[in-house]
């Protein structure tokens, strides 16, 4: 279970860095 929260974690900060992503909020949505 916690190994499942890191990876969200680290796909979260991923998100949140692509200007993609970040433009059309879904990192936050995630």
């Amino acid at each position: 279970m916690p190994n499942l929260f890191i990876r969200s974690r680290q796909a979260f900060l991923v998100l949140h860095k692509h200007p993609f992503f970040s433009s059309r909020g879904e990192a936050k949505s995630f």
